[in-house]
């Protein structure tokens, strides 16, 4: 009979037999800059559908050395592009993960299923497995932001706002700073400046009005100009005022006010100065008024929205019943503009005494039934006298001047149901290594459906990275550093925050990321390979950071001694914790820090820590310096005291401020005459201004309790004192 002959053949499993670094082979970026890298990938029967194959993973990767990339710890997800003949194409725009400049290399990585990693590299012949000799990494060279070639800086200086008669003296000052250039004490013939003003807040650029403001002297690196404004300005009005400033025939910049020193004018942060022009001053029997609360809201259409204010009379309000002859309105308007030229206003009642005030409440949601932004603020006369105007700040607020005390915003509009966020992770680095203090970005990502991946961060969305010893739920955790918005990807926003600078001890820590959308629910963001997702600790888990001693690192004590026994939450930053806060050890009015700095110079400093984002800044003047060399020797700043009774630059002895404590005055004696002072909270804030003669007392009653700063400028310099009202 006949044989059977049955033959069978195995299948061979699909792999990955080609990758490359496709293109470009080099670049150069500034630091922050975008680079985009595309790599394809060929596998049989899987590439090339002109759709991504869910099998197969993609990444660019980097590192300082060049070496294989198979011992690299940077790499970024890229996204499918295209095919490409038989291949796939992936592509990844990693420019922005580079956080130093200096050379980096780079090259592919692809992943078939549960198989090996491989790495692509580039040759001008299309490329193939990286193998360091015919198929290399790309390189990267990325470089410092090159600085402003002309000016560096520029401002108004003083004052930020203000209320005078017509054709009396109102001098502005601003400041200009070029490095190596301005700060030397005698006129640089090359920079010009001006003074400008406008009845209108807009963009100085589009002024018309500008007056030349003259050399006046060097302060600190920065140069000072002046003008008497007030003897340009046509009559009664509301004027806003810039500075203007060239250097040689070059383009202006102007300069806008802010409580903390000023800079470029941006509308924003920087704005222009206000001054109102009238004949007749405010009614001298009201010493204060304010719009007391809130600062903002939202409100549907016609919901009820209360407003409260204040007015204080010396010696009068502060009863039970209120003031006879006072009257009281809140006003709105659509218009951001002075209150007094406003035409809608609702009588305010009595709500109470309130510390010698009387204030006063009015509810103006109801009348407000169309959608839109409004401002509002109070209105108070005594005796049917003189109209004043109150303004809001966080310090208590005053009377109405458009810059430190503002006009309150409402926004009314329809709320839409509350909106979720529906996808969040850990990004990167899965785990790392690090040195005490050393920095370490942790980078997340969230998801929200039509708000995030528009280059900007949704109002209300919060971001944290979060840290603990141990391996447990997020949700337990209580260290959380604030993150930084670092860019949309795709749909998505990412966010960075530095915790290595918040490593003091050796040891193992686990992080995750942490986010809230419009004070709602906290959601934690873990890690897995393929994306992460909401934190589970299993497939989506938190990352994990060795901290080790540096071998070259040296122990530095830094000590903060509070002189004014007033402070009880001393908080430390310098360059060497990346500027994050760092929290300071208590012993009585004592407070320490030990770190393990690296050999270097380093800035740092101290804030109290008051809840708002920046705190209370406590260092006045430069910042402070501490060196150590390579064998560990310790030189410049290591101590310091807060609230030195006086900080001046000449003639302190001269001098004379007291009661301090002080409740009801200051008295001031030893200044020339013409000197003006300001009166400013810890933060820079301006309460009160005005000008004194040889001796001149101060009133403070109206003050709340607390710590204030008094600055003295006359022709002997500009001198600082802290006091504390009781």
């Amino acid at each position: 009979i006949s044989g059977v002959l049955t033959v069978t053949s195995e299948v061979t499993p699909a792999e990955i037999t080609w990758a490359n670094l496709q293109w470009p082979p080099d670049g150069e970026i500034e630091l922050g800059g975008d680079f985009t890298a595309y790599a394809q990938v060929y596998a049989e029967d899987i590439t090339g559908t002109g759709t991504p194959s869910g099998r197969i993973q993609g990444w660019i990767g980097f590192s300082t050395e060049n070496t294989n990339p198979a011992t690299w710890n940077s790499w970024i997800g890229a996204d499918f592009n295209n095919n490409v003949g038989d291949n796939d194409e992936y592509l990844s725009n990693f420019g922005g993960q580079i956080m130093e400049p200096g050379i980096y290399y780079y090259a592919s990585r692809f992943k078939l299923d549960q198989q090996d990693y491989v790495y692509g590299g580039f040759s001008p012949s299309g490329g193939g497995f990286w193998d360091g000799a015919i198929n290399i990494s790309g390189t990267l060279t990325v470089n410092e932001i090159l600085p402003d070639p002309d000016f560096n800086w520029v401002n108004l200086q003083y004052p930020g706002s203000g209320t005078i008669e017509p054709g009396t003296d109102y001098d502005v000052y601003a400041q200009a700073f070029i490095e190596g250039v301005t700060g030397s004490g005698t006129a640089n013939p090359d920079i010009s400046a001006w003074i400008g003003y406008s009845t209108t807040n807009s963009n100085p650029t589009s002024w018309t009005n500008w007056i030349e403001a003259p050399y006046v002297s060097a302060s600190g690196s920065n140069d000072e100009f002046m003008t008497n404004l007030g003897a340009e300005l046509p009559g009664d009005g509301t004027y806003y005022y810039a500075s203007r400033f060239q250097l040689a025939d070059g383009d202006y910049f102007y300069g806008g006010y802010s409580a903390t020193g000023g800079g470029f004018w941006d509308g924003t942060s920087h704005v222009s100065g206000v001054v109102i022009v009238q004949q007749t001053a405010p009614d001298p029997e009201i010493d204060w008024v304010n719009l007391q609360y809130p600062g903002s809201g939202n409100i549907e259409p016609g919901a009820v929205f209360e407003v409260y204010a204040q007015v204080w009379i010396d010696g009068l309000t502060g009863g039970d019943e209120a003031l006879e002859g006072v009257e009281s309105w809140i006003g709105y308007s659509t218009d951001n503009s002075n209150p007094s030229g406003w035409t809608n206003w609702i009588v305010a009642s009595h709500n109470g005494p309130v510390a010698g005030n009387d204030e006063f409440m009015a509810e103006i949601g109801s009348v407000l039934t169309e959608e839109g932004t409004y401002y509002y603020a109070s209105r108070f006369r005594y005796n049917e006298g003189t109209y004043v105007y109150g303004g809001f700040s966080v310090n208590g607020g005053g009377f109405w001047d458009g810059v430190n005390n503002v006009s309150g915003v409402l926004t009314v509009e329809t709320l839409p149901f509350p909106v979720e966020i529906d996808w969040v992770n850990l990004q990167w680095p899965a785990n790392g290594e690090i040195y005490v203090n050393e920095v370490f970005n942790v980078y997340g990502r969230v998801y929200i459906e039509d708000l995030t991946g528009l280059g900007s961060p949704p109002a209300g969305l919060e971001a944290w990275i979060g840290y603990n010893i141990e391996n447990s739920n997020p949700a337990e955790w209580t260290n959380w550093v604030s993150a930084s918005f670092n860019g949309s990807i795709g749909a998505e926003d990412e966010f960075r925050a530095n915790i290595g600078a918040l490593m003091n001890q050796t040891g193992t820590y686990y992080y995750a990321t942490r986010y809230q959308l419009d004070n709602g629910i906290y959601v934690y963001g873990g890690y897995s390979e393929d994306g992460g997702g909401f934190w589970d600790g299993i497939s989506n888990v938190s990352g994990v950071l060795t901290v080790s001693e540096s071998p070259s690192a040296w122990a530095v004590n830094f000590t903060v001694i509070d002189g004014t026994g007033l402070h009880d939450n001393i908080q430390f930053k310098g360059e060497m914790t990346d500027w994050q806060t760092v929290p300071m050890n208590p012993d009585e009015n004592t407070w320490t820090l030990t770190l393990q700095v690296e050999p270097g110079s380093y800035e740092w400093g101290a804030i109290e820590g008051d809840g708002s984002p920046d705190g209370i800044w406590l260092i006045e003047g430069p910042n402070l310096v501490v060196t150590i060399s390579e064998d560990g020797v310790i030189t410049g700043d290591t101590l310091h005291t807060t609230l030195v009774t006086f900080v001046d630059e000449a003639r302190t002895a001269q001098l004379q401020v007291y009661p301090n404590p002080a409740s009801e005055q200051l008295t001031i004696k030893g200044l020339t005459a013409g000197a003006e002072f300001r009166i400013l909270d810890l933060s820079g804030k301006t309460l009160h201004s005005g000008s004194l003669t040889d001796q001149q007392n101060i009133s403070v009653s109206a003050l709340p309790n607390g710590l204030y700063i008094l600055e003295l400028r006359s022709a002997t310099g500009i001198h600082h004192q802290k006091f504390l009202k009781q």
